[in-house]
This record gives structure tokens, C-alpha cells and sequence, in this order.
């Protein structure tokens, strides 16, 4: 019984973090109000021109709007995001 109880509960608990998950279609970010590359953005700005996305971090102003010739070219649609992180030791 106890392990019946067990498989249901961490069923549960997968299911409630899989239907809490952002959306976006097919690994890229095509539904945007970016008018060309944007870097470096606050959570704030990114949260404002990108459409079922969140950014959420304690490092602000680490994440890209990229499109082709912006240093990359997206691998799927016209948009991709550049993420960054603080590589300093010390």
C-alpha cells in the first residue's frame, strides 16, 4: 500500500512541474516583438518583447534577442536566445 502511495505521489508531483513548464514552439522563439538583435537585456526588457518566455535571474542584464547576423544564425526559425554567464573567478 505504502508503495502504491509512493508511485501516485511522485506521479503527481512530475505532472504538476511538466504543466508549469513555459511554452514555446519547436525549440525556438519565434514569437517576439524584437525589431533585430537586442543584447543584453534585464528580465524586465526580454519579458516585454518575448511571448511565453520568462526570464528569471539574479545575473540581470545576461540574456539576447538573436536573429541571422547577429553572430549566430538560429538553427530553427529566424530567432534563437543568447544566454550569458559570469565566468570570473577570484
Amino acid at each position: 500500500m505504502t508503495r502504491k502511495i509512493t508511485i501516485l505521489i511522485i506521479g503527481l508531483l512530475v505532472s504538476f512541474m511538466t504543466t508549469q513548464a513555459q511554452t514555446f514552439l519547436n525549440g525556438s522563439f519565434e514569437t517576439n516583438t524584437a525589431t533585430g538583435c537586442s543584447y543584453n537585456l534585464s528580465n524586465s526588457a526580454f519579458n516585454d518583447l518575448m511571448s511565453n518566455v520568462n526570464a528569471f535571474s539574479v545575473n540581470y542584464e545576461q540574456i539576447d534577442i538573436h536573429t541571422s547576423g547577429c553572430y549566430v544564425d538560429p538553427q530553427d526559425g529566424n530567432w534563437c536566445v543568447g544566454l550569458a554567464c559570469n565566468t570570473t573567478t577570484g
